[in-house]
C-alpha cells in the first residue's frame, strides 16, 4: 500500500504538469482536441488511477469501521467535545455518512478528491498563470520592471524587506487582476 501511495502522490503532482502543459498550448484548450491528444489520454489514465485509489481508500475505511462496530452516535456533551482529539478528514466524512446520512459515498469521494488535488500546486499554478498573463503584455512588464528598479535602485543584491513588498503597488494590482 505504501508504494501504491507513493505512486498516487507522484500522479497527483503530475496532474499539475498536465494543466501547465495544456495551459501553454492553446489548441489543447478545446476539450475535444485535448481528449484525443496523447497528453489528454495520459491525463485521463492518471486521473482514473487517482479516482480508483480514492474509492479504494473509502471502501477500506468504511469496511474497517463497520467490522469494528465503530459506527457510533456522537455525544454532544461539552466535556466530551473538549476532550476529543483531532480526527482525520476521512473519519469526519464517514461520521456524516453513517450517523447523519448527510453524505453519500459519491459526496465523500468528491471531498477527498478535492483535498488530494487542490492541496498540490495551487500556488505554483496561480503564479504560472499570472506570469503567463504578464508575459502577454510587454507594456505591463516594462511598468513592473520600472517599479522594481525604483524600489531597489542600484542595490539589487540586498534582501527584500516587507516595506519593499508593500511598495510594489503596480505588481500587486497586476497579480490580483490576473489571478
Amino acid at each position: 500500500m505504501i508504494l501504491y501511495c507513493i505512486g498516487v502522490k507522484f500522479i497527483s503532482f503530475s496532474l499539475g504538469d498536465f494543466f501547465n502543459q495544456r495551459f501553454v498550448r492553446p489548441w489543447l484548450w478545446f476539450d475535444t482536441l485535448f481528449k484525443i491528444s496523447s497528453l489528454g489520454r495520459k491525463f485521463d489514465r492518471d486521473l482514473s488511477i487517482l479516482h480508483n485509489f480514492t474509492e479504494k481508500v473509502i471502501r477500506e475505511k468504511k469496511k474497517e469501521r463497520l467490522c469494528q462496530g465503530h459506527v457510533v452516535q456522537e455525544q454532544v456533551a461539552d466535556d466530551e467535545i473538549k476532550s476529543k482529539r483531532r480526527r482525520a478528514l476521512m473519519d469526519l466524512l464517514l461520521d456524516l455518512h453513517f450517523n447523519g446520512h448527510q453524505l453519500n459515498e459519491e459526496d465523500i469521494k468528491e471531498e477527498v478528491d478535492t483535498f488530494m488535488f487542490e492541496g498540490h500546486d495551487t500556488t505554483a499554478m496561480g503564479i504560472t498563470f499570472a506570469l503567463y498573463c504578464i508575459g502577454l503584455y510587454p507594456d505591463v512588464q516594462r511598468k513592473i520592471h520600472e517599479e522594481l528598479d525604483g524600489i531597489f535602485s542600484n542595490n539589487k543584491q540586498r534582501p527584500i524587506t516587507m516595506d519593499d513588498v508593500r511598495s510594489m503597488k503596480y505588481l500587486e494590482c497586476t497579480i490580483k487582476v490576473h489571478v
